[in-house]
């Protein structure tokens, strides 16, 4: 069964990133010369595909660690110091063991993995047709921009209402991306950041898709770092930082955000 060592820190990080709505968890471990851990998860408003690097871990035996009540996980994360040991037991538990402290999770079905086959194939038909088809939609414009920007706005998502207007709007003529969300008599929060290596095969110079309230706290799961887009107009969103946008050191991430018809 799968057994790492690593630092608990770094545990808490990805256990923390995942939205409200992904309670559970399977993650991946691999050890050898260059130790990775790598999940996926998906819910019917987006899907995370994640691999990173975890170069000071001790993977003991390789495998997967279900995190069944993620919560209670990171609770017990925030009180430890150090490195953390996580094991899969035989008996359908989750062990996690810092210093004298441990605690042991009953492992049941992990619910946001059910969605992820689905997600996976229509990411292939959408690399097989050159970023241009994700499902049904057709994704008119590519480009890379910087994710800092529009991160600190996602880190503030608390101060707007849920039944907000939250857009995102693509200017491929002026090469401009921008993230709005507002509410009429309450907060509006802007951000903008420029578009390079734009590619639009749109008649339109902006695109446009409208999200819900899930916009913000999905694009807080991604780093600060150069990030890879598709979209299109009233479409689905999706954001790639990998290894070949000389991203965080070698980490992949693609995130797929999916859109709210007006």
């Amino acid at each position: 069964m799968a057994e790492v060592r690593m630092k608990g820190a770094i545990l808490l990080k990805h256990l923390s990133s995942v939205s409200d709505a992904v309670k559970d968890l399977k993650i991946d471990v691999k050890g050898g010369e260059n130790p990775t851990l790598s999940y996926s998860f998906a819910a019917m408003t987006h899907y995370l595909e994640v691999t990173e690097g975890i170069p000071d871990a001790n993977v003991r035996s390789d495998g997967s660690l279900f995190f069944s009540d993620i919560p209670k996980s990171v609770a017990f994360l925030k009180k430890c110091k150090g490195d953390v040991t996580v094991k899969q037991m035989m008996n359908n538990r989750l062990s996690l063991a810092s210093g004298g402290k441990k605690m042991t999770v009953p492992c049941f079905e992990v619910n946001s993995s059910k969605l992820v086959g689905k997600y996976e194939n229509l990411i292939k038909a959408c690399e097989a047709s050159g970023g241009i088809q994700f499902a049904t939609a057709t994704l008119s414009l590519s480009a890379q921009f910087a994710m800092k920007e529009i991160k600190d706005i996602a880190s503030m998502g608390k101060l707007i209402p849920k039944d907000a207007d939250y857009k995102v709007r693509a200017n491929g003529d002026e090469g401009e991306l921008m993230v709005k969300v507002a509410k009429g008599g309450n907060v509006s929060l802007f951000a903008t950041t420029s578009l390079n290596d734009v590619d639009i095969t749109s008649e339109e110079g902006t695109i446009e898709s409208s999200f819900g309230y899930w916009l913000l706290p999905c694009l807080s799961m991604l780093g600060d770092g150069n990030t890879k887009m598709y979209m299109g107009n009233g479409t689905p969103i999706i954001l790639n930082q990998g290894v070949h946008e000389n991203y965080d050191g070698g980490s992949s991430r693609t995130l797929v955000i999916i859109d709210q018809e007006e």
